[in-house]
């Protein structure tokens, strides 16, 4: 994707300027970053919890949520808020 170039296209209009599936691509990835950094407290104080409780560094606290995520077919962000809310009741 290349953006501010004073070139005129083969249709006659500046081919600087984006094309709407490049603009539909970026929302896209704008959208999940915009989740992924809503998400990662609950997904870090979750890893957290399972290094405490198991004793293990983050990285394999992070493939238990993971895993859990992959075989119970939810989202990471969902198994992370499930563990912690069983910690508060």
């Amino acid at each position: 994707m290349t953006f501010l170039s004073d070139e005129p296209s083969v249709d006659g209009h500046l081919s600087g300027l984006p094309s709407v599936d490049d603009l539909d691509a970026l929302q896209r990835e704008n959208d999940q970053l915009r989740a992924a950094l809503i998400s990662r407290p609950e997904i870090e104080q979750a890893k957290g919890v399972l290094m405490a409780v198991h004793s293990c560094d983050a990285d394999a606290a992070f493939a238990m949520l993971v895993h859990e995520s992959q075989t119970t077919n939810r989202k990471l962000h969902d198994v992370a808020i499930e563990l912690l809310d069983r910690l508060r009741d």
